[in-house]
């Protein structure tokens, strides 16, 4: 619904994956080509669908012009000069060139006539498993979006959920993607740890253990259920099994996605001794810092332009443990906190809020 490409790999967080269209294959003219030829062929929905991702797609480009009037090339504000979260090959110039250059193309083929249409990401209604070939879990309801890595490659990502995005709610602060230790992109320090929305546990040895630290090379792929698909309301699971460390057998996620709110149970099987629930939460992009409350077993980030992050936890456990150690990431750098518990099972809500919606409690 924000019109921002995908957590894979290497180019999604570089302007050019929106100016393209489909990131990596490098088709600037995608979405524009095909709002044409398909009003030309008599489909005005799935024409103007397509007209419509093509200005989403430039909407999120625009937030990352720089007062100069070229692009932060990666989606963080620190200075090009300090090449944070670049890869070996990504230069401001380059980027900034092709970027212009696909949108030239796409303008040259865009039809002005076509009227747009609500697209498949502003309504939602869908659950899809992308295995083996991208190891990815999309869901959406009512433009309430996620996104999970299944088997990551830990040079880009760590496994787990990595993105919750709402239109009108800040990108970033709803988070775009986690931290990997084994990040090799460019980064003022290396991360301590992996980070993403999921469950840690503690094994017989005391040794604590995350899903986020589980990469594809010990990974098989994750078994994907899904339910209920509606644009109210989409339900469906993940399940983890084969090389799980520290004891675990079975790692299971439950969602249940509404177009205001996410819910997620952790479920982990085997002899463990302890349990926890991780929640990223959003430190700075480099340029402006967020404001991180903590009260009990609520946590709540907040963004300069009034964007906002609720996480709840539910059911049994501790209050909110914040780690205080905020971790370089692709974005900027995210804090994290946690809740702990002895039992198995452990469950939350995270609402993203739009700047002047209410929040603090709301269930809606």
């Amino acid at each position: 619904a924000l019109g921002v490409a995908d957590a894979r790999g290497a180019d999604w967080s570089e302007e050019l994956a929106e100016a393209v269209g489909v990131p990596l294959e490098k088709l600037p003219r995608i979405v524009e080509v095909y709002a044409r030829r398909l009003s030309r062929e008599g489909d005005g929905a799935a024409a103007g669908a397509f007209k419509r991702s093509a200005r989403l797609a430039l909407q999120s480009i625009a937030r990352w012009v720089r007062p100069s009037g070229d692009l932060w090339i990666v989606k963080n504000k620190s200075d090009p000069a300090l090449r944070h979260g670049y890869e070996s090959y990504s230069f401001h110039s380059q980027y900034n060139l092709l970027t212009a250059a696909a949108l030239a193309t796409a303008h040259r083929h865009a039809d002005d006539s076509v009227e747009e249409r609500p697209c498949p990401a502003e309504i939602g209604g869908f659950a899809l498993a992308i295995q083996p070939a991208f190891h990815k879990v999309f869901a959406n309801a009512g433009g309430l979006y996620l996104e999970i890595d299944t088997r990551a490659d830990a040079q880009y990502n760590p496994t787990g959920l990595l993105r919750i995005h709402r239109r009108g709610v800040q990108p970033q602060v709803s988070v775009s993607d986690g931290v990997s230790a084994g990040a090799t992109y460019g980064l003022p320090t290396r991360p301590t740890r992996s980070l993403a929305l999921g469950p840690g546990w503690r094994g017989a040895d005391g040794v604590w253990h995350s899903l986020a630290a589980h990469d594809g090379t010990v990974l098989p792929d994750a078994e994907v259920r899904i339910g209920h698909e509606s644009p109210d309301r989409v339900e469906f699971s993940v399940a983890y099994g084969g090389g799980l460390r520290g004891g675990a057998t079975q790692v299971k996620q439950l969602f249940t996605v509404t177009p205001f709110r996410v819910e997620v149970t952790d479920v982990v099987e085997g002899p463990i001794t302890g349990c926890r629930q991780y929640f990223p939460l959003f430190a700075t992009d480099g340029e402006r810092s967020t404001s991180i409350t903590m009260a009990g077993r609520q946590a709540a980030v907040q963004h300069p332009d009034g964007s906002r992050q609720e996480y709840g936890a539910e059911g049994e456990g501790s209050a909110l443990v914040r780690l205080g150690i905020p971790e370089p990431s692709r974005n900027g750098a995210l804090d994290a906190a946690y809740v702990e518990s002895a039992t198995s099972t452990m469950r939350c809500a995270i609402r993203p809020i739009a700047p002047g919606e209410s929040g603090s409690g709301s269930t809606r």
